[in-house]
């Protein structure tokens, strides 16, 4: 190594560019030692000139190289250095994936500090009608067990039939054949009672009576007059005393109807006239009247559009 070196600076590792100026600079005679001398006034022959065998380092001016001027002539490659290994990492970085939150179909979270969901105002409440409950189905037992104590037995001077409390207060049905022209007759309820009623009114065209007792007798109950609109194929029930004999409960299907008449296949007999036909959920729905000669299975019962135009008051409620 030539002794000029002998005192220079370590080169530092940073890049193997900054070692290759820092050395070409103390080469006497090169480009950046002359560059460097004639910035500085001194003659370029010196610069050129080699140095003396055992002449002081020090005491040339342009062989000991000054802090500082290397530096001038390393920035501009160390930086552009710099510069592209930041391009690299911020190149990096954009190519990583971002992240996906669930939910959001594969877009990526924001990094924004989300903003708090501000209370969105009550929606008015709509008042929603109430829903009729559906009508019940009764059992037959049961339609039996709530028509009992409503149906009872009519006695006249020349014969029995059947008839049925509509009314809390003391009215009945009954078909007008049954009383003829009786005004007062007997009735017999459920429990062996017997009371007096009296006839209060008559319709011969729809063959309906309406009777009145003075005092609803004990344990005795009312049937409602049903509003349903009655359809063929529809279950009915009969209750009556057909041959004297009492608290006879048959059931059938409506084979018709008109405004004027229930055709059914309910079975009755002589003694079930005025007594109730009845559908699924007790409510009257005709009073039975005759059956037919030509079909012994088939029964007449008068609608309740018939039953209406008696005007009977207060009706009893299910």
């Amino acid at each position: 190594m030539p002794r000029q070196f002998a005192t220079a600076r370590k080169p530092s590792p940073r890049s193997s560019v900054s070692r290759f100026y820092r050395v070409a600079k103390t080469q006497p005679g090169n480009w950046a030692s002359r560059r460097s001398a004639a910035r500085r006034g001194v003659d370029r022959d010196e610069v050129d000139r080699p140095l003396l065998s055992g002449a002081s380092r020090s005491a040339d001016p342009v062989a000991q190289p000054q802090r500082g001027t290397w530096r001038s002539w390393v920035w501009p490659p160390g930086v552009v250095a710099m510069l592209g290994a930041m391009a690299v990492f911020s190149h990096q970085g954009d190519l990583r994936q971002p992240p996906t939150t669930a939910g959001t179909g594969g877009r990526a979270a924001s990094s924004a500090p989300s903003r708090p969901a501000s209370p969105s105002p009550a929606a008015p409440r709509r008042t929603v009608p109430p829903v009729a409950a559906a009508p019940t189905e009764l059992s037959a037992e049961q339609v039996y067990r709530k028509a009992r104590s409503a149906t009872v037995t009519v006695m006249t001077p020349t014969g029995t039939g059947s008839g049925v409390f509509v009314n809390s207060s003391g009215l009945l049905l009954t078909n007008e054949h049954v009383v003829e022209q009786f005004p007062v007759v007997r009735i017999k309820t459920s429990t062996g009672s017997r009371v007096l009623a009296r006839v209060v009114r008559v319709d011969e065209e729809s063959d309906l009576a309406v009777l009145r007792v003075a005092r609803m007798p004990d344990a005795a109950t009312c049937l409602a007059i049903g509003r349903e609109p009655v359809q063929r194929g529809q279950t009915v029930y009969a209750l009556g005393s057909p041959l004297q004999i009492e608290q006879v409960f048959t059931q059938g299907i409506v084979s018709a109807y008109s405004p004027e008449a229930i055709l059914h296949t309910a079975a009755i007999a002589p003694g079930n006239s005025g007594g109730p036909l009845m559908n699924d959920r007790g409510h009257i729905v005709g009073i039975n009247r005759a059956v037919l000669r030509r079909y012994d299975s088939m029964a007449v019962a008068v609608p309740t559009s018939a039953i209406r135009q008696m005007e009977i008051p207060a009706s009893c409620r299910d």
